[in-house]
C-alpha cells in the first residue's frame, strides 16, 4: 500500500523569474515532469506501458489531484525590454521608439532573485523528489534564461495544505464541488486537471486569491490590496485585468 505525506516542496531560483499572470499548478508540473522521465525511458527501449500517474494522492470522490498551486514570494519586481522577433527582413534603420515597428519593443515584469515557489501535496516523497529533478525552470521563457532552479527542497509537514487550508482553497477546484461558497472564495475560468492549456478541461474554478499566491516583499502594499478589494465577498464573470496590467498601469502613474 502507498504511504502518502503531507509534503512542503520549496523551489529556490537563481535568476529572475517572469511575473505569471496565473498560478501554477503542482500537478501540471509534475505531469510535464513525469512526460520528460519517461521519454527518457522510451528511448532506452523500456517504452511506456500505461497511462502516467503521478505520485499524489487523489482527492477522495473525485479524480483531482491534492497538490496546491505554487505559492510565490520574492524580494522585489523589476521591469526589462526585448524586441520581439520579426519575421521579415529588418531595415538598417531599424527605429523602435515609434512608426510600425514600435509594437515589437515589449516589456515583461519579472521577480527578483531571491525567488522561491512553495507547492504542497500529498504525495510520495522520494518519487516527488525524483521528479522535480526533470523541471529545470519555473514560469515563462524558461529556454532564455528565466525561472532557473537552484535547489528543490522536500520536506514532510504536519498539516495537509493541498487542498482546502483556513478555509481557503489551495488548487483549482471546480465551483460544483463547492456551490455553497460561490460568494466567498476567488474564482476564475481555468483547467482543474493538466494541461492547463486544453480548452475543452477549462471550466470555472475556485483559485487562491492572487494577493495569498503571490507576494513581493519590496512592493507597495496598494497592489496587492486592490487585487484583494476586487476578488472579496460576490465574485464577478467579468474579466479580471491580468496582474501584468495592473503592475503596468502603477509603474506609469
Amino acid at each position: 500500500m502507498i504511504s502518502y505525506k503531507n509534503l512542503q516542496i520549496t523551489f529556490t531560483l537563481c535568476s529572475e523569474m517572469i511575473i505569471p499572470d496565473y498560478p501554477i499548478g503542482f500537478d501540471a508540473l509534475l505531469m510535464k515532469a513525469l512526460t520528460l522521465k519517461e521519454n527518457l525511458s522510451l528511448e532506452q527501449g523500456k517504452g511506456i506501458s500505461h497511462s502516467p500517474e503521478l505520485p499524489i494522492e487523489r482527492h477522495q470522490g473525485s479524480s483531482l489531484y491534492l497538490a496546491s498551486v505554487g505559492f510565490i514570494r520574492s524580494e522585489g519586481r523589476n521591469v526589462q525590454f526585448y524586441t520581439k522577433r520579426y519575421s521579415g527582413d529588418l531595415p538598417h534603420d531599424l527605429d523602435l521608439s515609434g512608426g510600425y515597428f514600435k509594437a515589437y519593443h515589449r516589456n515583461i515584469y519579472t521577480l527578483a532573485c531571491q525567488v522561491e515557489v512553495t507547492f504542497y501535496c500529498r504525495g510520495v516523497p522520494s518519487a516527488i523528489q525524483e521528479l522535480t529533478g526533470f523541471i529545470p525552470a519555473l514560469g515563462a521563457k524558461r529556454s532564455q534564461g528565466y525561472g532557473k532552479v537552484a535547489r528543490v527542497h522536500v520536506e514532510e509537514i504536519k498539516e495537509d495544505k493541498s487542498w482546502i487550508y483556513r478555509n481557503e482553497p489551495m488548487r483549482a477546484i471546480p465551483i460544483r464541488y463547492y456551490e455553497d461558497k460561490l460568494h466567498h472564495w476567488y474564482y476564475a475560468f481555468t483547467s482543474p486537471i493538466p494541461p492547463g492549456f486544453a480548452p475543452e478541461l477549462k471550466e470555472v474554478c475556485y483559485l487562491p486569491r492572487p494577493s495569498s499566491w503571490l507576494s513581493i516583499a519590496a512592493d507597495s502594499g496598494m497592489v496587492q490590496g486592490k487585487q484583494h478589494a476586487e476578488s472579496r465577498g460576490s465574485a464577478s464573470f467579468k474579466k479580471k485585468k491580468s496582474l501584468r496590467t495592473i503592475w503596468h498601469e502603477r509603474s506609469t502613474e
